[in-house]
């Protein structure tokens, strides 16, 4: 985490698909209230878990936002975790509306793409965040 938020013990559950099902406008309401950063979490059909760290909640957006303390990362198989962080060469950390989120962009692809339903989405090398590949797969589900 960065620094000022490494010891927030105020951590809670604002969205999950088991409880919420599978809808991005569902997201953007369970964090509508919410104030602080958001840390997203995704499992794809492989089994392989990824995600960003937002310096605010998801809301529909009409340009991109976030700070340069946002970041990717991945869970390696071996528990291990790695973090990508912002690079300066652009500021699209973060990128919401009601057809998707995502989180970096480049060269026509981003870091991490959902889609509306939250079912298929995309993880590709962007500048943003320097970034290999999250998923196990390009796209994924």
């Amino acid at each position: 985490m960065p620094p000022r938020w490494r010891l927030c013990s105020a951590w809670s559950l604002l969205y999950s698909t088991v409880s919420h099902g599978f809808s991005l406008g569902t997201l953007f309401r369970c964090c509508r209230h919410h104030e602080g950063p958001v840390l997203l979490v995704v499992r794809d059909d492989r089994g392989a878990t990824f995600g960003c760290f937002a310096t605010e909640p998801f809301q529909p957006h009409n340009r991109h936002f976030g700070t340069g303390e946002c970041f990717l990362w991945r869970q390696e198989v071996d528990g291990r975790v790695i973090m990508y962080g912002t690079t300066g060469q652009n500021d699209y950390y973060l990128f919401a509306d009601q057809q998707y989120l995502a989180a970096g962009v480049g060269d026509g692809r981003w870091g991490l793409h959902l889609d509306a339903e939250l079912l298929n989405g995309s993880s590709r090398p962007v500048a943003t965040f320097d970034n290999e590949q999250l998923s196990a797969t390009d796209p994924f589900m």
